[in-house]
């Protein structure tokens, strides 16, 4: 299970059991929601990968269709899958 728990205003992500709130894959900012912000955020931790700087996202979370890597696909399988949930 992958989660996340809010510490000194900070998120903290963990992969274990008995944690506060369960995530879905896609929810990067662990707001409960899979949404353009995740996808926006997606797409910059891809931009600062494509710099050699130090991503800040959970890879599990932010690798939404699975392929081993974060980039913009994933960025727009989240805006995607946004669009069809706010549309049902």
């Amino acid at each position: 299970m992958i989660s996340c728990n809010e510490s000194s205003n900070n998120l903290v992500f963990s992969i274990g059991e008995n944690f506060d709130i369960s995530v879905e894959v896609g929810d990067v900012n662990c707001d409960g929601k899979i949404d353009a912000v995740d996808a926006s955020y997606i797409l910059s931790d891809y931009a600062l990968a494509s710099t050699d700087k130090k991503t800040i996202l959970n890879k599990q979370l932010a690798d939404y269709n699975n392929d081993g890597k974060v980039d913009a696909i994933d960025a727009s399988a989240v805006l995607s899958e946004y669009a069809r949930l706010s549309t049902s």
